[in-house]
Formats: structure tokens, sequence, C-alpha cells
């Protein structure tokens, strides 16, 4: 089913929504900063066949997009307090989105799925509605105010910094230098779309 003019206008309304939520953008930048790595040291011998996209114009899971070979992960990435799958405005839910993607998805007939990101660890969208079970997952990724903080207090991210290191006992200097490279390259990318064997 095609968008309809009320969906599009919605969509053009929650981009710009996106871009203007500053700790929102950080958390979403510092993200993609630790998938970015992840992809690097799992796809390191095709990397030009992955391609990052974010604040998708007409999608409605569309903070980041991570095309693999063959499959399309589709992130919605949320960093607020009180966060359910029904957290939205004028009946356009998280939960809504996620079920209008996964329509439109089902329609191309391509392999894909939905993730949730969020921020705080003791949220209620842990339990996934039964409308999107099957295509969604939801990962916690904590809020940090920086690189270095997120390096000392998140041992995923740190690890995925490690993996990618040359050296292999690097110090934490070492990693917020290699993080911080990463986060430049992909905020220093207007559109937010490239391949990760730029980076």
């Amino acid at each position: 089913m095609p968008l309809s003019r009320a969906e599009r206008k919605y969509l053009k309304n929650k981009h710009k929504g996106g871009k203007n939520n500053a700790v929102g953008n950080q958390y979403e930048n510092f993200f993609s900063t630790y998938k970015i790595a992840e992809i690097i040291y799992q796809y390191c011998t095709q990397l030009p066949c992955i391609k990052l996209s974010s604040q998708l114009h007409e999608a409605f899971v569309d903070d980041l997009l991570i095309e693999e070979p063959n499959h399309e992960i589709y992130h919605q990435i949320k960093c607020v307090k009180e966060l359910t799958w029904n957290t939205g405005k004028n009946g356009h839910t998280i939960l809504n989105d996620f079920i209008r993607q996964k329509e439109i998805l089902e329609e191309k007939k391509g392999k894909f799925s939905l993730k949730l990101v969020y921020s705080k660890e003791k949220s209620t969208v842990k339990a996934i509605p039964a409308d999107i079970k099957g295509v969604s997952t939801v990962h916690y990724f904590p809020y940090r105010d920086s690189i270095n903080s997120l390096i000392l207090t998140c041992a995923e991210f740190k690890d995925a910094i490690s993996n990618i290191a040359r050296n292999p006992s690097p110090t934490d200097d070492e990693l917020s230098g290699i993080a911080s490279s990463i986060l430049g390259a992909w905020s220093s990318n207007v559109q937010k779309e490239l391949s990760v064997q730029t980076i």
C-alpha cells in the first residue's frame, strides 16, 4: 500500500523533529559509531557491500538503516525516560510506526528486521507486541554524555572499538581516538548516508 498524503506529511514532520533534538542526535550518533565499529570488524572483507543511512525520508522506522548483503535493518533510536510502545502523538505511536514499516517492507518481499534501541535499562519495551514479533528486536544502549564515558562504562561499546584497534591491548585513550574518528566521519556526513569503507 503506497504512502498516503497524511502519512507523507507525518514523515516530513517526524524527520524534522529528529534533526532538532540535540540529546537524541548525540545518542543516535554514539549508537551509530558503535554499529560502524561492529560492521568494520564483522565485514572487514566485504565493506563495499555495507551501506548506512540515517533520518530516512520515507520510512516510519527512520533513525538508522544498515543495508547488509541481502538484509536491511531499520533502527528507531530513542533516548527518553518513559519509553513505551505507545509513546507518540496524535495516534502515531512507536508501535504503529513499526507496524506500518513492516507492511511496507513485506510488500517489497526483501529480508528485513526492525530494531528499537532504548536508553533506560528498566524499560517496558523489552516485551515486543504480537503485531511485530518475528521481525522486531530491542537493544538496550546506555546514554552517556561523551565517548570517553561510554568507553569507561559500557563494555559492549568498548569491546566493539577494541576489536578494530591495531594494538591488541589498546589504552582507553587509543580507543577514544578510534571512536572519535568514526564519530567525526559519520557526523560530518551531512546526508548521513555512506558506505562503511569510506570511514
